[in-house]
């Protein structure tokens, strides 16, 4: 399978970069040259992300294979977001490639990050941010790990590249689902800290809802008193129709899908104005990467996503929010607004797995049972 690596300097990555990271009104030759230079050098983090996610499967089969993995190469518009935020420049850039895991729990997200001890793998684990046990403000939570790949013995063409390898329970998965989702559908970054403040927080109590289901630590300026959660939770969705929003994203969703099955490399496109989702397969990264890159260079939209995955029935499960698949995350929205005590099995079901009865009137079944007695 083909891969491509840059030939770019280090200097000429900065400098595009930094160009990226301004606001630009006109594509002049210049811009075109600094998108091609950030395309080439995003382009050359395929591989290490392949190889590593491979690695990712074995050691969630190891773990007993109840997880998920997929992997994706950071979009353009998040790209120069992030130059433009912060000082870190394009080459330092860690996360141009991203990995995913979604497992089962804590418990095992905890144990394949110990799979990726020095004794596990021969790449170079760079930091580690654990949003499980300090999740932040906005309720986020996941276990990140930045691994600078090692294939050369430090001199090898890729070896330049960082790969960053996110683990995150189901419920975490999908609370970030529909951060994403619902920030795509009203155009705000949510996810970043912007947009509406009432989405906001209702976001980062159900990020506090979860994390008492999980028995994880509790989210920054969220009560762990569940009647005064759940009180500010029915007040929100009073004045903000959450869960109706929510609802309609499901309902609204007009999905096309012509999907073989031997391909492994997807362009997903999503259309604001008609919640329809495209996906476009390719059998290689180098001729997906390139219609990723026509599709997110100047003037792009910025809601194309390239993304690799092991089987078909993945691509949905793993990214349900290009989908505005957010059964999972409504599932537990509707029980906390409504102060009810979700059954285990619906909290906890698998990704790949529908929440049973879209209607929900076993919830309401349950919840009268519940004042009978």
């Amino acid at each position: 399978m083909p891969f491509s690596h840059t030939s770019y300097s280090k200097r000429e990555i900065v400098v595009a970069g930094k160009l990226l990271g301004q606001r630009l009104e006109v594509a002049t030759e210049e811009v075109r040259e600094a998108f091609r230079i950030a395309h080439d050098w995003r382009a050359a983090h395929a591989y290490p992300m392949h190889r590593i996610r491979l690695e990712l499967s074995g050691k969630v089969r190891r773990d007993g294979g109840k997880g998920l993995t997929a992997a994706r190469v950071k979009r353009m518009a998040s790209v120069r977001r992030k130059l433009a935020a912060s000082p870190v420049t394009l080459y330092q850039m860690q996360d141009l490639a991203g990995i995913r895991a979604i497992m089962p729990d804590a418990e095992a997200v905890d144990r394949v990050a110990g799979l990726f001890a020095p004794s596990e793998t021969r790449h170079l684990l760079q930091r580690e941010d654990n949003y499980i046990t300090a999740p932040r403000d906005s309720g986020y939570r996941s276990r990140h790990l930045i691994l600078k790949f090692q294939e050369g013995g430090g001199s090898g063409p890729y070896d330049r590249q960082t790969v960053e390898v996110q683990l995150r329970t189901r419920l975490q998965h999908a609370w970030a689902t529909a951060v994403e989702a619902v920030g795509l559908i009203r155009d705000e970054h949510i996810k970043g800290g912007e947009g509406s403040t009432g989405w906001r927080r209702f976001f980062a109590l159900m990020a506090g809802e979860i994390a008492a289901r999980e028995r994880t630590a509790p989210v920054p300026g969220v009560s762990e008193d569940a009647l005064i959660r759940r009180a500010e939770l029915s007040d929100l969705d009073d004045a903000l129709g959450a869960i109706r929003e929510l609802d309609g994203l499901n309902e609204g969703l007009a999905a096309t899908e012509n999907l073989p099955g031997a391909n492994a490399y997807f362009l997903l496109r999503f259309d604001r104005a008609s919640r329809t989702v495209t996906v476009k397969p390719y059998a290689s990264p180098l001729t997906g990467g390139r219609a990723y890159d026509a599709a997110d260079g100047f003037g792009a939209s910025g809601t194309d996503v390239l993304i690799e995955v092991d089987r078909i029935a993945d691509l949905r499960a793993a990214y349900p929010n290009y989908f505005l698949d957010v059964r999972h995350f409504l599932a537990v929205a509707r029980a906390a607004v409504g102060g009810w005590d979700l059954p285990l099995e619906v909290g906890t079901a698998a990704a790949t797995e529908p929440i049973p009865d879209p209607e929900f009137a076993w919830l309401r079944d349950y919840q009268r049972r519940r004042l009978i007695r």
